[in-house]
C-alpha cells in the first residue's frame, strides 16, 4: 500500500456490531481495510459459517488468528513439577496433574487456557478477552504498522449502551506505537446496527433468531440465563 496515512483494522466476530463496523470501514476506505477474526476455540460452527458469507458476499479476505499456549502449557507442566511439592500438594495429586499435562496442550486456545488458569473465566476475571481477543488483535495490529510503515487504525464494534463499562467509550483514542482504537458506532443503538446490515443487503448471524444475544463464544461468560437456557435447549452439546 502506497502514500496512506493509516491501515484500517477492523476486527470481525460475526456479530452484528462488528459487521457493521466492516461494512462502514469498507465503504470509506475499500483499498486500506484489512478484516481479522480472532478464533477463541469457543466458538459455534454458524461464526465460521457466517465469517464465510461475509467473505464470498463482500469479496473479501477475513484472516484468522489463534492464540497457541504451547509455551505457557510447558512452563505450568513445570511449575507444578517444581514447585507445586514445596507448597504442600500430596504427591498423589502432584502425579496426576503432571500426567495430564505430559500429554500436551488440546490445540483448543479456550481450553488450554482455562486448563493453564485452572478455572474458567468469570464475569469478574474477564481473562479470556485479554489473552484469546485483545492480545492476539493487538499484536497482529502492531505488526502489521510496522511491515508497511504506517499508522493503524483499529475498528472496534463498540458500543456504549452495551453496559456500563463501555458507557464512557472514546470514539477515537491513541493507543500508543502508532496504534489508533477508532469505534465509529459507539453511538449507536442496537436496533440502528440491526438496520443499517440490513440496508446494505446482508443478514444478520443466523445465532441471533435462535435466541442468541450475543454472539462469538457458546456460551459467553456474559450471557443472561434466558441465553443460557436457549443454549442448553437448542445446543445441549456446548453446555456439556
Amino acid at each position: 500500500v502506497k502514500s496512506v496515512s493509516h491501515l484500517n483494522l477492523v476486527s470481525v466476530s460475526s456479530g452484528k456490531d462488528s459487521t457493521a463496523t466492516l461494512l462502514l470501514a469498507l465503504k470509506q476506505f475499500p483499498d486500506t481495510t484489512t478484516s481479522v477474526f480472532a478464533d477463541t476455540g469457543n466458538e459455534d460452527q454458524a461464526v465460521y459459517e457466517y465469517l464465510g458469507y461475509l467473505e464470498k458476499t463482500l469479496g473479501i479476505k477475513i484472516h484468522h488468528l489463534k492464540q497457541d499456549f504451547t509455551d505457557w502449557w510447558w512452563r505450568r507442566r513445570d511449575y507444578v513439577r517444581d514447585k507445586w511439592p514445596d507448597k504442600g500438594v500430596p504427591d498423589g495429586v502432584v502425579r496426576r496433574v503432571l500426567a495430564f499435562y505430559e500429554q500436551g496442550p488440546t490445540g483448543n486456545p479456550y481450553l488450554d487456557l482455562c486448563i493453564i488458569k485452572g478455572r474458567f473465566p468469570s464475569r469478574l476475571a474477564q481473562f479470556c478477552t485479554q489473552y484469546l481477543k485483545t492480545q492476539p488483535l493487538t499484536e497482529y495490529a502492531l505488526g502489521l504498522g510496522s511491515l508497511v510503515g504506517c499508522d493503524v487504525w483499529s475498528w472496534q464494534g463498540v458500543r456504549r449502551d452495551e453496559s456500563a463499562r463501555r458507557a464512557n467509550a472514546e470514539g477515537f483514542e491513541d493507543m500508543g506505537l502508532g496504534l489508533y482504537a477508532f469505534r465509529p458506532i459507539a453511538g449507536w443503538t442496537a436496533q440502528q446496527v440491526v438496520d443499517f446490515v440490513r440496508s446494505c443487503g446482508l443478514k444478520l448471524n443466523p445465532l441471533y433468531a435462535q435466541g442468541m444475544d450475543r454472539v462469538g463464544c457458546m456460551p459467553c461468560i456474559n450471557a443472561s440465563k434466558a441465553e443460557i437456557a436457549e443454549i442448553a435447549r437448542r445446543f445441549p452439546a456446548h453446555i456439556e
